[in-house]
This record gives C-alpha cells, structure tokens and sequence, in this order.
C-alpha cells in the first residue's frame, strides 16, 4: 500500500459559525479574525452564486480557488462553444482582492450589492461557514434559508 504524502501534508481548514457584519461607509466589510487565521489573510477570490431563489457570495483562499475553478470547468462531453460559454459565465462572476494586512477587509461592488440586493447600507450581512468555503449572506435571507431547511430535516 502505498500513502500520498500530498494527503498527509495537506492542511484541511473548515469554515464554521455565522458571524453578523455590516458595511462601513466605503462599502468594506472587515473579515472576522477568525476567517484571517484561517487562510483568508492575503488574497481572496468572491464568487456570485444562486442557490433556489437565494443570493450569496462564495468567498474562497487563492489554493481552494483553483480547486474550485477546476472542478466547475471540467469538459466533459461539453463541446467547444458550450465550453467556452461556460468558461464565461465562471469568470465574469469572479471577482479577486488583494487584502490589506493591517486589517484584512473586503469591498463590495456595485455588481455584488445589487446580486445581494442590498439597497439600504445598513443592511446586516452574515458571513456564514460552509466547510470549505466561507459564504457571505443577508442576514434576512439567511435566516429564511435557514428556516426552510431546518423544516426540511425535522
């Protein structure tokens, strides 16, 4: 039997809890201590998703990133415009920030406000633990999210 050193070496790290955030006036949200000493220090990649009828953005380490990016874009039986077109939807979705070391924040812009439609900047926001990615959420629609799983499981 032989043992992947790459396994061995690797370092699993978890996003958990759910930590309520709001906007400052430049429309910066500083990221939790705990995210930063979790790899989210330098570099992050902010992707718009759509879960259902949900908004939210995936926050993900420049390693996980990659993973992430490969695993979306495998070809498969796609053919060459239908690659491409998917290629295109991924990235023009991407967005990349290089973090402030003194203190690591993450600016929202006009396309990812109006993706979570946030209109009042008071608005309170969630970032939420996913596992291996770290979600940012509206707090409302999170907790609604929320409810309706929880009915789901019982």
């Amino acid at each position: 039997m032989t043992i992947n050193k790459e396994i061995l070496t690797k370092r699993f790290i978890y996003f958990t809890s759910v930590v309520d955030v709001t906007l400052d006036p430049y429309k910066r949200i500083v990221l939790p201590i705990q995210y930063v000493r979790q790899g989210l220090d330098k570099e992050v990649y902010m992707v718009e998703q759509t879960s259902g009828h949900y908004d939210y953005i995936t926050i993900l380490s420049p390693e996980r990133f990659d993973e992430y990016a490969r695993h979306y874009l495998e070809r498969g039986t796609m053919g060459e415009t239908e690659y491409r077109d998917r290629k295109r939807a991924f990235f023009s979705r991407v967005k990349e920030q290089k973090l402030n070391q003194s203190k690591p924040r993450i600016t929202l812009d006009l396309e990812m406000l109006e993706h979570l439609r946030i209109v009042d900047p008071s608005t309170t926001l969630a970032f939420v633990g996913a596992g291996d990615v770290l979600e940012l959420w509206r707090r409302d629609k999170y907790n609604s999210w929320r409810d309706s799983e929880a009915s789901k499981v019982g």
